[in-house]
Formats: structure tokens, C-alpha cells, sequence
């Protein structure tokens, strides 16, 4: 049974991208070659300082585990470690060589405070992040874009979209591992508030069902923005999503599985309906940037490819398909007129975005190191007609910048 087909197509297809993108074999052979036994001192680590699970030893907890290796059809060796810590919390650490040993670690306050079907969803969820082999791709991205560099909006919305579409794919593998929607919603339920739903009288199945109405509730809400993780009531309504999918019952009765498309159609809307990036005014940023990229742009009669990159690197803020978008912006027969009503819109609610709108024209203007007479007099012209601004103000907008960020180049 290929149970890598649990994965979410959406996850899929941006993990393939993503390690293209940042040459993730490249950088990982690279990293392995500069390794000092690393490997080796972090078996070390947690054989001294934590709990090793062992089937002779403390072979409760090490049956649950096998038993979520099994259902989830994970073959790969894998060391399983309790640590001492009262937070709701696991995770895993991949092997970067096939004669050592992946690492699922569980803190102490999980296998105290679980029930066993619980458990077997959280090491399930575990196992599923071995079975995408995202948590390397993770390492890279850490590498890559580390503490001392700013991460493109480009990458930075991708990753984070990536991320929730990555505990999502786990979570299906946790559920295979528990078999029941019960008790991973029950383990949710654990993870946020710290409390057992059965001591606060809540009936899991009426969760279950208001569920819906939290999803309406918080649809487009730009809060979740910044999170790696979806919020819970996305996570509990995708794994009921795949509870009921004829995928799930095909895998837990061992027949040839196949892709699902009304399910991976019905989590990819429900992802996307609850990852705001472009709503309310951030979408009039988007049209403004977007259209009046190209209006400037175009003032010289050739887009410089420097220009387009320019653009698309600003829209990215707000799509997860900016290319895709500003192509789309390209065709359409009334690109004035969206820039027009953009301006408008973000005027009337924040007038003081002013400066940073005209900064943004300016920006594009000169990202391909050159400017001329008729740029400078579409920029005036737009200032003072449609931002309000008077010629002098315009020209010292203009000059400030040109005097901050302009470098010609040569010719």
C-alpha cells in the first residue's frame, strides 16, 4: 500500500517546489558533509539525559508506539524517547543517514495526561511528518533564511502555507494511527487548553458538530497569519473531511488506495478560505501594486524584467500566486481603472498611506536603474491628479527618493 498517497496533494505540490527552489539535496549533502558526527552526539544527548522507550522496558508505552508504526505503515527504524516537561507537546528529528535511527521524543505531561488512543494520534501525527520528510526540508529553510536575513514576502507566505498544509497531511496519519475522529479531536482539544474535555462535561460529538460555525466565525481571519500551524477548528473539520473520505476507509481496509479529488478539492478551499492575505484593504494594496506597476512600468514602452521582479516581489505579500496574478492584471482592459478605484479605496480609509503609495510607483520606476522624462511626468501627473498631491510635493517625493535609492547604470 503506497501510504505516501495520505499526503495532501496541495502539501505535495508546494514541498516539490519549496525544495527546488532552495536546492534542498544540494544544501543537505552539504550540510552532511560538514557534520562533525552529529548524528552520533544527538543519539548520545538523548540516551543520557532521556527516557529511552524499549521493549524491554516500560513496555506499555513502547506497544502504543508500535502500534501507531504499524497502522500509519511506517518501516523505517525509529527511537522513541519520553521527556521530563508538564507542556502538551512531541516532535521528531530525522535521521540525515539510513543506518541511524529517526527520533520521536513525548513529554512527560502527554504520557501522563493521554488516554491511549490519544496517544496513538500524537505519534501517529509524529510518523506522518517522517513520511512526508518535511522536517528536513525545515532544516534547510532554517538554514537558508536564518536570524541574520530577511525572509522575501515571496517565501516567507509560501513557507508559512506550506507549514499548515504539512501538520495537516500528519494529522491524517495520526487519525490512521487512532482510527477514530474522536479522540485526535479530544487530543486538539487537550493540546490548547490543557484540560480534559470529559472534566468540563463537554460532549465531544456536539464539539464536533458546532465546529462549522467557529469556521464561519473566523473565516478570513488575518490573526492566524503568522501561525505554523492551522488553527484547530481548521484541523478538526479537514481530519472529519477525511474521516468520512472513501481514502480513509480504503487504508484502514487495506485495499489499493488512489487519489481523492472532491476531498483534496474540499481542503484546499478550506485552507484557502482561512488564510487571509489579501482581504479588505491588504486586496487594495494588492490591485494597487499590481496595476500600477504595470502603468509605470510601461511608461517607457518595455517592462524591464527587473521592473516585473520588482512587482511581483512586492504582490507577493498578498497571493500566494503573484506571477500568476500580475499575468492575469497584464490581460485585462481596464488596468486604469482598478488603479484608480485602488487608490481611492486605500485613500479613504488610511490617508496616510499616501507617501508610501507614491514611494511604491517611484520604486518600480527605478528598479531597472534608469529613468526619463516621461516616467518623471506620469508621476507627477498621477501625484497631483489622482493622490492629490501638489507638483512641488510630487517633485520632492521624487527627488528624495532619487537622492536615497537611485544608482544609474552604466551603459
Amino acid at each position: 500500500m503506497d501510504y505516501s498517497l495520505l499526503r495532501i496533494e496541495l502539501e505535495r505540490s508546494f514541498t516539490e517546489e519549496i525544495r527546488k527552489n532552495l536546492h534542498e539535496k544540494l544544501i543537505n549533502e552539504l550540510l552532511l558533509a560538514a557534520q562533525v558526527d552529529k548524528r552520533k552526539s544527538i543519539t548520545n544527548m538523548f540516551n543520557g539525559i532521556y527516557f529511552k522507550v524499549g521493549e524491554d522496558f516500560c513496555e506499555e508505552i513502547w506497544a502504543i508506539c508500535q502500534e501507531a508504526q504499524k497502522r500509519t505503515g511506517y518501516e523505517g527504524k525509529i527511537e522513541y524517547y519520553v521527556m521530563n516537561s508538564p507542556e502538551y507537546n512531541a516532535f521528531c528529528i530525522e535521521s540525515d543517514a539510513p543506518d541511524q535511527p529517526h527520533i520521536i521524543t513525548i513529554n512527560s505531561a502527554v504520557i501522563k495526561n493521554f488516554t491511549k488512543d490519544e496517544l496513538l494520534f500524537i505519534i501517529g501525527h509524529e510518523i506522518g511528518h517522517l513520511w512526508t520528510g518535511n522536517r528536513s526540508l525545515q532544516q534547510v529553510i532554517q538554514f537558508i533564511f536564518n536570524e541574520n536575513k530577511k525572509i522575501p514576502f515571496y517565501y516567507h507566505n509560501r513557507i508559512m502555507y506550506w507549514q499548515r498544509l504539512s501538520e495537516l497531511s500528519a494529522d491524517r496519519f495520526g487519525l490512521l494511527a487512532c482510527g477514530d475522529l474522536e479522540p485526535a479531536v479530544s487530543s486538539f482539544f487537550k493540546l490548547t487548553s490543557g484540560l480534559d474535555w470529559r472534566e468540563l462535561g463537554i460532549n465531544i460529538r456536539s464539539y464536533i458538530r458546532k465546529n462549522d460555525e467557529l469556521l464561519k466565525n473566523l473565516k478570513g481571519e488575518q490573526a492566524f497569519d503568522q501561525s505554523t500551524h492551522p488553527i484547530n477548528p481548521v484541523r478538526v473539520k479537514a481530519l472529519q473531511l477525511f474521516s468520512k473520505s472513501p481514502l480513509f476507509n480504503d487504508t484502514l481496509a487495506g485495499n489499493t488506495l488512489s487519489a481523492d479529488e472532491k476531498l483534496e478539492a474540499a481542503v484546499q478551499k478550506l485552507v484557502e478560505e482561512h488564510t487571509a492575505l489579501a482581504e479588505g484593504l491588504n486586496h487594495d494594496r494588492m490591485v494597487f501594486m499590481a496595476t500600477g506597476g504595470l502603468i509605470v512600468s510601461g511608461c517607457d514602452e518595455a517592462m524591464a524584467e527587473d521592473e516585473y521582479e520588482r512587482i511581483v516581489s512586492y504582490i507577493s505579500r498578498f497571493t500566494l500566486y503573484p506571477r500568476k496574478y500580475l499575468d492575469e492584471m497584464v490581460k485585462s482592459k481596464n488596468v486604469q481603472d482598478k488603479f484608480v478605484k485602488s487608490v481611492v479605496n486605500i485613500l479613504k480609509e488610511n490617508p496616510s498611506e499616501r507617501d508610501s503609495l507614491m514611494n511604491y510607483l517611484l520604486d518600480i520606476v527605478l528598479a531597472d536603474s534608469d529613468i526619463n522624462q516621461a516616467e518623471l511626468k506620469l508621476l507627477v501627473e498621477i501625484g497631483v491628479k489622482i493622490m492629490g498631491y501638489s507638483e512641488k510635493e510630487v517633485s520632492q517625493i521624487i527627488a528624495g527618493g532619487l537622492y536615497t535609492i537611485f544608482t544609474p547604470k552604466v551603459k
